[in-house]
C-alpha cells in the first residue's frame, strides 16, 4: 500500500493464494490506492469513515462510496 496506510494482520497470509484472511485496515483521509487484484475473495466492512471503490483497471472518481456498516465481496482476482 502507498504511504500512509495502516494494516494489521489478524490471521492469514494475503500473498498466499485461498488462504483465508482478515486484515484492518485505516487509511488517511483522500488516501488513494492504485487499481490492484489480491490472489483470494475479499470483503470488506467499513467500521468508520467512508471509503470510494471502484471495479476495473483504472481510478473511477465515479465509483461507490462505502459508509460505515457497509459490506462488500468481490471474488479473487478481480480488479478494484
Amino acid at each position: 500500500l502507498p504511504k500512509g496506510a495502516q494494516t494489521a494482520i489478524l490471521v492469514g497470509d494475503p500473498a498466499k493464494a485461498g488462504d483465508v484472511v482478515v486484515l484492518r485496515a485505516k487509511f488517511p483521509a483522500n488516501y488513494q490506492v492504485p487499481p490492484h487484484t489480491h490472489p483470494n475473495a475479499e470483503t470488506i466492512t467499513v467500521i468508520s469513515g467512508s471509503v470510494g471503490f471502484g471495479i476495473g483497471e483504472k481510478v473511477e472518481k465515479n465509483g461507490d462510496l462505502l459508509k460505515p456498516g457497509t459490506f462488500y465481496a468481490q471474488p479473487a482476482n478481480h480488479a478494484h
